[in-house]
């Protein structure tokens, strides 16, 4: 259905951002499972939504429910099509997606500047955030709101490179691990784990590190 679509339209949309907790919400520093009443937003300078399972993450994609269009969890291949699209209109070079992804995401050895006053940063993983402006001058782990810096967006989409893993609706080949996230995480080197990097994980997986992107079709 997703590739029909695709062929019908000419394409799909994705989220500008990460997907983030609702406005007022207190970031998830562990697992707790979703409510029927829980929802995903697309928008900057929210809470990642993390701690949460691939199978939740697919849930909490379809509760979004826009007008005359599917939403999902992105798929594999979509990923991969995302970033073609923006190596195809020179928004960076491809090494930059495929190879060291430093410069354009939040990394542990990216340093950076952020002087928007409405994003926030934990460098607790999660447990706790502080409004910027923030100096990042040596390499640390720092987690990000979602959309936080203008450098971190490649064709108006924010943080596809580091911040958080994003899981999608691809199998790997790992019979333990068989759900895949992509797009490296604020832990990490970016030359580790560049924006096409493949990772693997548990269905009933979680991690501070790991939220998801939706996509529309």
């Amino acid at each position: 259905n997703m590739l029909k679509s695709v062929y019908t339209n000419g394409g799909f949309w994705i989220g500008r951002y990460e997907a983030g907790l609702e406005e007022g919400k207190s970031p998830r520093t562990s697992y707790v499972a979703i409510a029927e009443s829980d929802k995903a937003v697309t928008k900057p300078n929210m809470y990642p939504y993390n701690n949460v399972t691939r199978d939740e993450a697919q849930t909490l994609a379809e509760r979004m429910n826009y007008d005359g269009v599917t939403s999902s969890l992105i798929y594999g291949v979509q990923w991969d099509l995302v970033l073609k699209f923006i190596e195809t209109k020179g928004a960076t070079a491809k090494a930059n997606l495929t190879s060291n992804s430093t410069t354009i995401g939040n990394y542990y050895n990216n340093l950076w500047n952020i002087t928007n006053a409405d994003a926030k940063y934990s460098t607790d993983y999660g447990s706790g955030f502080k409004a910027c402006p923030y100096s990042k001058t040596s390499n640390a782990d720092v987690l990000l709101t979602t959309g936080a810096y203008e450098s971190f967006a490649l064709m108006n989409i924010y943080d596809i490179a580091g911040n958080v893993w994003e899981w999608t609706l691809e199998k790997t080949s790992d019979v333990s691990g068989p759900c895949a996230y992509r797009g490296g995480r604020y832990l990490n080197n970016g030359s580790d784990y560049p924006a096409n990097y493949r990772n693997n994980g548990r269905t009933s997986g979680i991690s501070s590190s790991i939220g998801f992107r939706i996509s529309l079709y």
